[in-house]
């Protein structure tokens, strides 16, 4: 079972570390993320989860200092039992696995066919179709523009299987 924390705005990391250096254990789910800074593609490690954070339950567990740690604003409590709000293990398991799978853009996963989106300029993307990975660096798509279907390469920091909106 895990107990959600709500954290200062920003201040999840400053949260977590504290936590860690009382001997709880933690777990702050995040992802790397690309942005469009000053005409360059940037990789950012994001929250998935802002200003929120889970600690590990166990049954010898003294609640009082969590509120008490720099960057934690609260822990969340059920108002009508005064209880922590609990998550279980199987949820903290699938969110870990979601958040590796939007990390990963591994072009060896692509097959002939499969759908992706190119993304370059900013948070405008374009539909395409995989074709191939032409080198290790770019990849062969098709793409429908201007009202015709063609053929292009790519680089393959810039395609994505799902969304990156």
């Amino acid at each position: 079972m895990w107990m959600v924390v709500h954290t200062k705005t920003h201040q999840e990391k400053k949260a977590e570390l504290n936590l860690i250096n009382q001997g709880f254990k933690t777990y702050l789910p995040s992802f790397n993320h690309k942005k469009y800074i000053k005409s360059d593609w940037v990789t950012k490690k994001e929250v998935l989860f802002k200003s929120y954070i889970f600690v590990k339950y166990t049954d010898s567990m003294n609640f009082l200092p969590i509120s008490n740690t720099k960057g934690v604003i609260k822990l969340l409590l059920n108002r009508s039992t005064g209880s922590p709000y609990f998550l279980s293990d199987s949820l903290i398991h699938i969110i870990r696995s979601r958040s590796m799978n939007l990390n990963s853009n591994n072009i060896n996963n692509l097959q002939r066919g499969s759908k992706v989106y190119i993304s370059n300029i900013g948070k405008d993307f374009i539909d395409g179709v995989f074709l191939e990975k032409s080198s290790s660096t770019r990849a062969k798509v098709l793409i429908y523009f201007l009202n015709h279907t063609r053929q292009t390469y790519v680089d393959i920091d810039t395609l994505y299987t799902r969304s990156p909106l």
